[in-house]
């Protein structure tokens, strides 16, 4: 019926077609005469205008323009394939004229089964657009939808996701078509920063969006090196786009573009707004996960100079303080170059600004302007170069954290107290107190320079650091940072620690016994406190030597600590529940084995020690870590010790393989002369009883007790007690004496005895081993 409506108005007159289409219609089905019957007045209406209509709707693409805007599929501004959000079935690629088209690509199968939804899906997405024909008015459109958004009006919904994708690539298009024009790149930048900050609907990759506009800005900026307005405005939008990670690693990708910004402040350095907007920038590109990066690192350490120089004109004003710390905060972590970079002179200045943060009173409400600062600190400490270290003790940046320390342990306490353990100041407190904390350990390093200033600097904070330990037993992260600076001061401050002392670190370790990581650095704590006490040399030495070394001051105070405390117990539950590791293992065997070497043990100190419970736990934990070379040092130099307590716990030894074990180890590490003389020490002991000398011999020990005096023949320890191994052996069974004799055993002691002439332990067990195989 069209068809023959069309044929007949272009041959007959309106009349006379109107008198033929009724007559035509007359023959046809009800159906068919409405819909002609709709056409004839359409063409009716139209009749009076010859002239063929056209649309008048504008684009904003350059030419060709197109008259139906549901024909033109707009891609989205990003140069990742990805799923087109207007054609679900479409994927985005560049065509040969460098802009976007869309494909069906492998997907043209599933055309048919969607098209129906595509074409609603086009309709409905068509009639969001707008287009506008400059850039001001885009302007004047997205300054109305802020202003609406602003004011919560009901009437004004967030915009949809097509809408936005549209409007960004209008801006873009408009900034590349007139990249000379000051005006329009100023307008784009400013279009930019107000489309970022609207709210869209139902897109799930908004990122992608600004891409364009940031590289887009960033062409601006070249292009007008000197012009403030819109260096400004660049800057203003591009801290409003960094705030997603693709839009960061633009900017990021270039190597000179860092350095650009660097250069605008510089140039700019006048302008408020610009220069809090670029450290804004700085912020946010400081947390991309690529900023650990070597060359972006690198970097972004060039625009720490420009941050350190904004803090230092701006020493009040709270917000450029809080974001230039965070800013610097994370640039130095873990980053040496960065950390140098605040060290540079002139003065130091990065440093300074730090610790001016510290002791600003006009910062006390603001805890985490001090938690930031905190952590440049703690971060420049770190760094491998002792000037770092020495400089922040110069600058007064030790009386700094202590003040710190202490204020903030008392606003922890006082929460606690009043149980408000959820209130902002008790977990910021907690924070600064561990980030105080680990700059200590990080500044104490037994290499800083034996200057007297420091050496006082970090006396004071041993009692300091005491107090706070023992003042929060239950707050682990404070623990473990507390511990990890005492053990560094240990060694050379180990005379400051007292019986109250000692008593609070056994507590902590019950406080935090299900955390491995405080029970070893607590116990690397008591460690290198008793390692370093005059006179606590081992043992063993001195019994063969016949004589016995004076009690140190620590060895004294750590025994009292124990009985007042329990901490024997303490320590065993320690190793139990920390099977599993080995350092923890490790560092509760130094405490033990320094502990075993004190002259001041009690009877019933001696006793609980020997119990048969714990010396299963000790052999038990050696075989387990029989590879771990200072376990099986300190563990048989315990044993040892032991074994001259309560001869009796070598029963013990025995029926839990003391004998196998003890020679394992000696075999494992056979380089190491401690654990040589104390496993043959230990060994001698066991050899007393004629029962175990079979599964001695069975287990390879006369040519494990052989070696061991063979490669250590200037160690009078392994003489000795291989001598005596050898001699109770020799004595019980003939063909025991024969396998000894085969083994050069004659030789070796004669050895023995010419080297060590003046030592009496030496010269008898020689002695007597010669007679046993002669």
């Amino acid at each position: 019926v069209i068809s023959m409506y069309s044929a007949l108005s272009k041959t007959t007159t309106t009349k006379k077609h109107d008198q033929e289409l009724q007559h035509t219609a007359a023959s046809l089905p009800s159906s068919s005469q409405s819909s002609l019957r709709s056409i004839g007045s359409s063409r009716t209406r139209t009749s009076t205008n010859t002239k063929p209509q056209t649309s008048t709707t504008k684009s904003s693409s350059p030419p060709p323009k197109s008259s139906d805007k549901t024909t033109t599929m707009i891609a989205p501004i990003t140069n990742v394939r990805r799923k087109n959000p207007l054609n679900p079935f479409a994927t985005t690629k560049k065509s040969s004229l460098g802009k976007e088209d869309v494909s069906a690509g492998a997907d043209n199968k599933k055309k048919d089964a969607a098209g129906s939804g595509s074409a609603v899906l086009k309709k409905k997405t068509a009639k969001t657009r707008k287009s506008f024909p400059n850039m001001k008015e885009l302007v004047v459109f997205l300054q109305k939808q802020n202003n609406q958004q602003s004011s919560s009006s009901p009437s004004s919904p967030a915009l949809s996701a097509d809408t936005v994708e549209w409007t960004c690539r209008q801006i873009v298009e408009f900034m590349e078509a007139e990249p000379n024009v000051s005006s329009v790149q100023r307008d784009g930048a400013r279009a930019l920063h107000l489309l970022s900050l609207l709210d869209e609907t139902d897109y799930e990759d908004e990122a992608s969006l600004t891409c364009a506009g940031v590289e887009a800005i960033l062409t601006a900026m070249e292009n007008f090196p000197h012009d403030e307005a819109l260096q400004k405005l660049a800057c203003v939008a591009m801290e409003a786009l960094t705030a997603w990670e693709e839009n960061q690693a633009v900017i990021l990708s270039k190597e000179y573009r860092i350095d650009d910004i660097c250069v605008v402040m510089d140039r700019f350095s006048d302008n408020m707004a610009l220069q809090v907007s670029a450290l804004g920038i700085f912020h946010r590109l400081s947390w991309h996960p690529d900023a650990v990066d070597g060359d972006v690192a690198k970097r972004l350490a060039n625009a720490i100079p420009f941050v350190v120089g904004l803090l230092k004109e701006h020493r009040d004003n709270v917000e450029i303080y809080n974001m230039g710390c965070s800013t610097l905060a994370k640039l130095t972590e873990d980053n040496p170059d960065s950390q140098l970079r605040l060290c540079e002179k002139p003065d130091q200045v990065g440093i300074r600004v730090a610790i001016d943060a510290l002791h600003n009173g006009k910062f006390e409400d603001h805890p985490e302007i001090e938690r930031a600062a905190m952590l440049i600190l703690q971060h420049v400490a770190s760094n491998p170069s002792l000037e770092c270290k020495a400089n922040i003790i110069r600058h007064g940046g030790m009386d700094c954290i202590l003040d710190v320390l202490e204020e903030h342990s008392s606003i922890v306490a006082t929460e606690s107290s009043s149980n408000t353990t959820n209130s902002k100041a008790y977990s910021e407190g907690k924070l600064i107190m561990a980030s105080a904390l680990q700059t200590l350990a990080n500044l104490s390093d037994s290499k800083l320079p034996d200057h007297d200033v420091i050496k006082q600097k970090m006396s004071v904070s041993v009692p300091i650091m005491l107090d706070v330990l023992q003042q929060h037993p239950n707050i682990a992260q404070v623990q473990l940072t507390g511990y990890s600076a005492l053990k560094n001061l240990a060694h050379t401050h180990a005379r400051l620690l007292t019986t109250q002392d000692f008593e609070g670190i056994l507590k902590s370790m019950k406080a935090q016994m299900n955390n491995a990581a405080v029970q070893k650095q607590a116990c690397r704590t008591l460690v290198n406190f008793l390692s370093k006490s005059n006179g606590n040399a081992n043992k063993t030495n001195n019994l063969l030597s016949g004589g016995n070394s004076p009690s140190a001051k620590e060895s004294l105070d750590l025994v009292r600590a124990i009985a007042n405390v329990d901490g024997l117990s303490i320590i065993f539950r320690s190793i139990r529940a920390h099977q599993h590791h080995r350092a923890v293992q490790e560092a509760a065997f130094g405490v033990l084995y320094f502990f075993s070497c004190s002259q001041d043990l009690t009877t019933n100190q001696k006793h609980q020690l020997c119990l048969e419970e714990n010396v299963f736990v000790l052999l038990g934990t050696m075989n387990s870590y029989i590879e771990s070379e200072i376990l099986c040092e300190r563990g048989c130099g315990l044993i040892l010790n032991m074994s001259f307590f309560a001869p009796f716990s070598l029963e013990g030894m025995a029926s839990a393989g003391g004998t196998r074990i003890m020679l394992a180890a000696m075999r494992r590490h056979g380089l190491n002369a401690k654990v040589q003389e104390y496993g043959a020490g230990i060994l001698s002991g066991l050899c007393l009883d004629p029962q175990i000398h079979a599964e001695f011999v069975n287990e390879e020990g006369v040519s494990t007790v052989v070696a061991a005096m063979m490669v250590h023949p200037y160690q009078p320890g392994v003489q000795a007690f291989g001598c005596d191994v050898l001699a109770s052996v020799a004595s019980s069974d003939a063909s025991y004496k024969q396998v000894i004799a085969d083994s050069n055993t004659q030789m070796i002691a004669k050895d023995a005895m010419t080297r060590h002439k003046k030592h009496k332990g030496v010269q008898n067990r020689a002695s007597a081993v010669l007679r046993a195989i002669s």
